[in-house]
């Protein structure tokens, strides 16, 4: 919990290394944080699902949700530190929507599902697929970058005679043996599949339940 935030910060003043900000407070729902481990995060982040809580509880049933919302497998990350840094390569040009956009692609796995929150909450993510019909699609590819935030949604339009979903269609192999942090891809022999966890984004993803 931040319990005070100092009076000199302000909008606009600069701040220096080493200044005092705000003081922090420990404790949490369980006990009290180690004054070692305690610690403040800056994020930029987008939030997956806002009924994240019933995807929980039908994930982990008898399972405590403290958080609601706000649990950290609710946001999908960007560093601050390349945004700010092509905000000021580029100055007025600058778009957030468009650094998402631009993301290095990691893999991509098909849907089944036309609808869900992801699609109406960041529209701008959903590309044009010139060679389909709107209406005749019956799900989505879903590109995603190394840490797992899906930048790219295309209609499509795609046989899937075992009813897989999620489908992987296509894993970046260099980006692979790069970030393993969020193992959310798994290779077996010389085939990649999804993980637990990539299975379980996407199933927070296209999550429908009320």
């Amino acid at each position: 919990h931040l319990s005070e935030i100092e009076s000199q910060v302000v909008t606009g003043r600069k701040v220096e290394a080493g200044a005092r900000i705000a003081t922090m407070g420990r404790t949490t729902n369980t006990g009290t944080i180690a004054r070692s481990r305690a610690h403040l995060h800056f994020e930029i982040t987008l939030v997956i699902h806002e009924n994240f809580d019933a995807w929980f509880h039908q994930r982990n049933p008898g399972s405590t949700n403290d958080h609601g919302a706000w649990n950290g497998r609710n946001f999908l990350g960007l560093n601050p530190e390349s945004i700010f840094r092509e905000q000021v390569r580029l100055g007025e040009d600058f778009s957030l929507r468009q650094f998402i956009r631009d993301q290095e692609a990691f893999y991509t796995v098909y849907v089944s599902k036309t609808q869900f929150p992801w699609l109406r909450r960041y529209v701008p993510l959903i590309r044009l697929n010139a060679d389909l019909n709107p209406d005749e699609a019956t799900g989505y590819e879903i590109t995603f970058n190394a840490f797992g935030l899906p930048f790219q949604l295309l209609p499509s339009k795609r046989e899937n005679p075992i009813n897989a979903t999620p489908l992987l269609l296509h894993v970046n192999e260099s980006i692979y043996q790069r970030y393993k942090c969020r193992r959310l891809i798994q290779k077996q022999g010389k085939q990649f599949k999804l993980s637990q966890t990539g299975q379980d984004l996407v199933q927070l993803l296209t999550f429908q339940g009320q």
